[in-house]
C-alpha cells in the first residue's frame, strides 16, 4: 500500500469509530428514555391505585355515616325509654319509702320496749353481781388471811434459818479474827524480842565506844606530855649540844601518827583481832563506817495529799495515823501534816470560793468568786519568778487557756497562763475556777456549774488587767484561748450536736459542704443569740411539737437551739489535738480490721449477717426489752407504794384516829403521815373542783390515773365507797399486778436469752489476716481498751509514729493512703507541741499529702 491508500484507510477507520461511538450514545439515550417511560408508567399506576383507594374510603365513610345516624336514632329511642322507666322507678321508690317509714316507727317502738326490758335485766344482773362480789370478797378475804398466816410462818422459818446462818458466819469470822490476832501477837512478840536484842547490842556498842574513847583520850594526853618532854629535852640538848637519837625508846610504843607503816599495820591487825573476839562487833562497826546510799525521796506533794484526803474523806489527824502506819511498812510517801495544813491555809487565803447547789438538777459544787483575781495572781507570780514569755508580735497580750471537761461524775473548768516558759498551756498547771458533781453532761448542768464563771470570762476577754511586780505596775490585754472537746464545745456554743444538719459549732457549713471540703464562715455570737431566741420562741408557741417540726426548726436556726455560754470569737477556739488525731486513726484501724476479718470469713466459708441487719434486729429487741423493763419497774413501784400506804390509810380512817394536816382536798390526806413525798406528786381533779392526791385514793399506776381523769373522776366525798370495798378493789388489782409481773419477767428472760443466742461466735484464731494485724499491734505495744475495744490517746500516738512498720501487714492498695494519712496526723501532732509556730514549721505540712489524706476513699 502506498501512502495515499493508507491515508484513505485511516480516514475510513476513524469514520467507522465515530459511527460506533454515536451508536453507543444513541443506545444510552434510548435506555434513559426507556427508564423515564417506566417511571412514568409506575407513577400512573400509583395514581390509579390512590384514586381507587380514595373512592373506597369515600364509600366506607358514607356507610359509616349511615350507621352512625341509625345508632343515634336508636340511642334517642333508648333514652326516651329510660326516662319513662326512671319515672316509674321513682314512683315505686316513694311508695317503698313510705312503707319503710311505717316499719321504722314500729321498730323504734319495739326497740324502746326492748331497752326498758334490758335495763330491768341489767338491774337484776347488777344486784346478782353485787351479791356474788360480796360472796367472792368474803371468800378472798378468808383466803388472803390463810395465805398471810402461811406467809408469816414461812417468814419465821426463813428468819430462823437466816439467823442460824448469820450466827455461823459470825463464829467463822470470829475464829478467823482470832487466828489473825494470834499471828499478829506472835509477830509483835518477835518484833519486841528483836527490838530488845537491838537495844542490848546498842548498849554494848555504847559501852565499848565509851571505853575506846577513853583510851583515845588517854593516848592523846600521853602524846601531848611526851611532846612537851621532847620539846624540853631539845631545848636542853641545844644548850649542851647533845643529839638525842631516839627520844621514844624508853616508851613501850610510839604514837600512831609518828610510828612507821609496819607498826601501824601491826597495831591495826591487833585491834581487829580484839574486835573480832566480841560477837557481832565487826559487823556493827563496818555498818557504821560504810557510806550509806541516800534513797531518793518519793513523797507526794502536800496539794496531792490534800486532794487524796478529800477523795478518801480523811482529816489531817487521820492522815497522820496513815503516815505512821505506812512508815511501819517502810513506805514513807506522805508529807508531814504541818505542811498539809499550811498548804490548806494558803489555798483558803489565796482565793475565795462560793458553794452552790441545784436540787432539781442534782448538782453540787463550788466556784471562785473572782476570775479576774485569778488572772492577776497567776500573771504576777509568773513574772516575779522570771518565767514570763512574750509571744512574738503579741507582746501586749496575756494569753489565758480555758478548758472544761467531765469525768467520774465531776465537771470542772480550769484556767491557765500560757505566757510561761515551762509547762506551755498545760491544763495540769491550771487553776480550777469551778467544779461540780453532775449526774450527766448536758446544757443545763454545764450552765449551772460554769455559767457564772463563763459570763465573767466573756466580759474579761479583750480587756486590760493591771498587776504589780516589784513595785512596777504592768498592764496586759487579756486574750482567752478556748480548748475543749467536741461535746463540751457544742454545749458551750448552744449547738444541738455533731449529728445534726449543721454539724460544726464553729461555722455554718452543712454535712455535704464539709464532705466536699468547703470552708465556711465562722459564726458570730450576736447571730447565734438571735438564732437561739427564734428557736425557743417558735418552740414555745407549739404545745407538743413533733420530731419533724423540731428538725425543720433546727435547720432554720442553723442548729443553734440554746443561748451560747461562751461568746468568745471562734478564731480563739482550738479543738483538742488528741481528739483530732484519735478520730481518723481509730476509724481507719476499724475499717482495716473489718476488711481483713470479712476476707478471712469468706475464705473459711462462714456467712454472717450484715451489720445493718444485725443492728436493726438488735435495736428491735432492745426496744422490746427496755419497754418490758420499764413496765416491770412501774408495777414494782405500784406494789411497793400500795404496801407502804395501805397501813397508813387504814390507821387514818379509824374512828378515834387524828387526821393528818391536809394538803390536798381529801379529808384523809396521807402526805404528812408518810416519809416518802415522791408518792404524792400527782393530783386528780374532781368534778366538784377538789384536787386530790392519786395515792390518797389508792391509785398508783399512771394509766389508771389517766383513765380516771379522762372518764370523769369522782373524789371520795362525791363517790362515797366503803373502806372494805376500796381495800378489796386494791387487793384484786394487786393480784393482777403480781400475775402481770410474773409473766413479764418470764418474757424478759426469753428475750434476753434470744439476744444472747443470736450472736454468732467468730473463730478469730483461724483468721490469718486479722491475727497478723493484732500481732503487729502487740509488737508496737499498741493496746486497746478492755471494755470498748478502742485505742487510747497514748496508743494512737504509738500507732501513727510507727506507721512504716504497721503498713506492712495491710493490703497493698491501702498502704499509700494510710501512710499519707498517718504522716499528716503525726506532723499535726508534732506542730501542736511547739510553743509558737514559724513559717518553716508550717511548711512541713505537704499540701499534696493533705489532699490525698482528706480524699481517702474509706473515710
Amino acid at each position: 500500500m502506498n501512502d495515499q491508500q493508507r491515508f484513505h484507510f485511516n480516514n475510513a477507520m476513524q469514520k467507522i469509530e465515530n459511527v460506533g461511538n454515536e451508536l453507543l450514545e444513541e443506545k444510552r439515550h434510548s435506555e434513559e428514555l426507556q427508564k423515564q417511560l417506566n417511571e412514568a408508567q409506575s407513577a400512573q399506576q400509583k395514581a390509579i391505585m390512590d384514586m381507587e383507594l380514595e373512592q373506597n374510603s369515600r364509600i366506607l365513610a358514607e356507610e359509616n355515616l349511615a350507621t352512625v345516624e341509625k345508632e343515634r336514632q336508636i340511642a334517642a329511642q333508648s333514652l326516651s325509654d329510660e326516662t319513662n322507666q326512671r319515672i316509674s322507678v321513682e314512683k315505686k321508690l316513694n311508695a317503698a319509702e313510705n312503707k319503710q317509714q311505717k316499719t321504722e316507727q314500729k321498730l323504734n317502738d319495739e326497740i324502746i320496749r326492748r331497752k326498758v326490758a334490758e335495763q330491768n335485766l341489767k338491774e337484776e344482773k347488777n344486784l346478782k353481781k353485787e351479791i356474788q362480789k360480796n360472796l367472792t370478797n368474803e371468800i378472798k378475804h378468808k383466803h388472803t388471811i390463810s395465805q398471810q398466816l402461811a406467809a408469816e410462818v414461812l417468814n419465821r422459818n426463813i428468819l430462823q434459818q437466816n439467823y442460824y446462818e448469820i450466827v455461823k458466819k459470825q463464829e467463822a469470822n470470829e475464829q478467823r479474827f482470832l487466828t489473825e490476832l494470834e499471828k499478829k501477837d506472835k509477830e509483835t512478840i518477835f518484833a519486841q524480842q528483836s527490838y530488845e536484842k537491838l537495844q542490848v547490842a546498842m548498849k554494848q556498842m555504847a559501852i565499848e565506844n565509851g571505853v575506846l574513847k577513853n583510851e583515845l583520850e588517854k593516848i592523846k594526853v600521853e602524846s601531848q606530855r611526851e611532846v612537851l618532854k621532847l620539846s624540853a629535852l631539845l631545848e636542853k640538848s641545844s644548850k649542851k649540844r647533845k643529839i638525842i637519837k631516839n627520844p621514844f625508846k624508853k616508851f613501850r610504843s610510839a604514837p600512831y601518827d609518828i610510828s612507821s607503816a609496819r607498826t601501824k599495820r601491826r597495831r591495826v591487825q591487833k585491834r581487829m583481832e580484839e574486835l573480832n573476839a566480841v560477837p557481832e562487833m565487826k559487823q556493827k562497826i563496818l555498818e557504821k563506817f560504810t557510806p550509806k546510799a541516800k534513797a531518793g525521796k518519793q513523797k507526794i506533794s502536800p496539794l496531792q495529799a490534800i486532794t487524796m484526803a478529800i477523795h478518801v474523806g480523811y482529816n489531817p489527824n487521820q492522815m497522820d495515823t496513815l503516815k505512821t502506819f505506812l512508815r511501819f511498812f517502810h513506805c514513807d510517801i506522805l508529807p508531814p501534816v504541818h505542811l498539809m495544813r499550811s498548804a490548806m491555809k494558803k489555798l483558803k487565803e489565796q482565793f475565795e470560793y462560793l458553794e452552790f447547789e441545784d436540787t432539781n438538777l442534782q448538782v453540787v459544787g463550788r466556784r471562785i468568786r473572782s476570775v479576774h483575781q485569778v488572772m492577776i495572781v497567776r500573771a504576777s507570780r509568773v513574772m516575779e519568778c522570771g518565767r514570763w514569755f512574750d509571744v512574738p508580735g503579741f507582746e501586749e497580750f496575756a494569753f489565758f487557756g480555758l478548758t472544761a471537761d467531765s469525768g467520774n461524775g465531776y465537771l470542772q473548768c480550769t484556767i491557765s497562763l500560757m505566757n510561761a516558759i515551762e509547762f506551755w498551756g498545760s491544763p495540769n498547771n491550771g487553776t480550777i475556777i469551778t467544779v461540780g458533781k453532775v449526774p450527766k453532761e448536758n446544757y443545763d448542768t454545764v450552765k449551772c456549774v460554769c455559767g457564772v464563771s463563763f459570763e465573767e470570762i466573756n466580759n474579761l476577754d479583750g480587756k486590760q488587767i493591771e498587776f504589780e511586780v516589784d513595785g512596777i505596775v504592768v498592764s496586759k490585754t487579756v486574750a482567752v484561748i478556748v480548748c475543749m472537746d467536741g461535746k463540751i464545745g457544742c454545749i458551750c456554743s448552744g449547738h444541738s450536736g455533731s449529728t445534726s444538719a449543721y454539724p460544726c459549732y464553729c461555722c455554718n457549713c452543712t454535712k455535704k459542704q464539709i464532705n466536699e471540703g468547703v470552708v465556711g464562715q465562722l459564726r458570730s455570737a450576736f447571730l447565734m443569740i438571735q438564732q437561739a431566741k427564734i428557736f425557743q420562741v417558735k418552740k414555745a408557741a407549739v404545745e407538743s411539737p413533733s420530731d419533724a417540726f423540731l428538725t425543720k426548726l433546727r435547720a432554720q436556726s442553723e442548729c443553734i437551739t440554746d443561748y451560747p455560754l461562751l461568746t468568745i470569737p471562734y478564731k480563739q477556739w482550738v479543738y483538742g489535738v488528741l481528739h483530732n488525731i484519735m478520730g481518723p486513726t481509730t476509724k481507719t484501724l476499724d475499717i482495716i480490721e473489718n476488711d481483713a476479718l470479712q476476707k478471712d470469713l469468706k475464705d473459711l466459708e462462714i456467712d454472717i449477717q450484715s451489720s445493718k441487719e444485725l443492728r436493726k434486729a438488735n435495736k428491735e429487741l432492745n426496744l422490746q426489752i427496755e419497754n418490758i423493763k420499764s413496765y416491770i419497774s412501774i408495777i414494782k413501784k405500784a406494789l411497793n407504794a400500795a404496801k407502804s400506804i395501805t397501813p397508813v390509810w387504814k390507821k387514818v380512817r379509824r374512828p378515834k384516829a387524828k387526821p393528818c394536816e391536809a394538803i390536798c382536798g381529801s379529808k384523809y390526806c396521807l402526805q404528812n403521815c408518810t416519809k416518802d413525798p415522791s408518792l404524792f406528786s400527782l393530783f386528780l381533779k374532781c368534778s366538784c373542783g377538789n384536787y386530790i392526791h392519786s395515792s390518797c385514793d389508792l391509785l398508783f399506776i399512771d394509766y389508771e390515773i389517766e383513765y380516771a381523769q379522762e372518764h370523769g373522776y369522782l373524789c371520795p366525798e362525791c363517790d362515797k365507797v366503803t373502806d372494805e370495798t376500796a381495800l378489796n378493789d386494791l387487793q384484786s388489782r394487786q393480784s393482777e399486778w403480781q400475775t402481770e409481773l410474773a409473766q413479764l419477767i418470764t418474757i424478759l428472760a426469753e428475750k434476753e436469752k434470744k439476744m444472747k443466742e443470736d450472736k454468732i461466735q467468730i473463730p478469730y484464731d483461724k483468721c490469718e489476716r486479722y491475727q497478723a494485724i493484732q500481732q503487729k499491734l502487740k509488737e508496737l505495744k499498741v493496746h486497746k481498751n478492755v471494755y470498748f475495744q478502742t485505742l487510747n490517746g497514748v496508743d494512737v500516738r504509738k500507732l501513727i509514729s510507727n506507721r512504716a512498720s504497721f503498713v506492712t501487714v495491710i493490703p497493698e492498695e491501702l498502704r499509700q493512703d494510710v501512710t499519707s494519712l498517718f504522716t499528716c496526723l503525726n506532723t499535726y501532732q508534732e506542730l501542736a507541741k511547739k510553743q509558737h509556730l514559724t513559717d518553716a514549721d508550717i511548711q512541713l505540712l505537704n499540701p499534696v499529702e493533705l489532699k490525698r489524706a482528706y480524699k481517702v476513699k474509706y473515710l
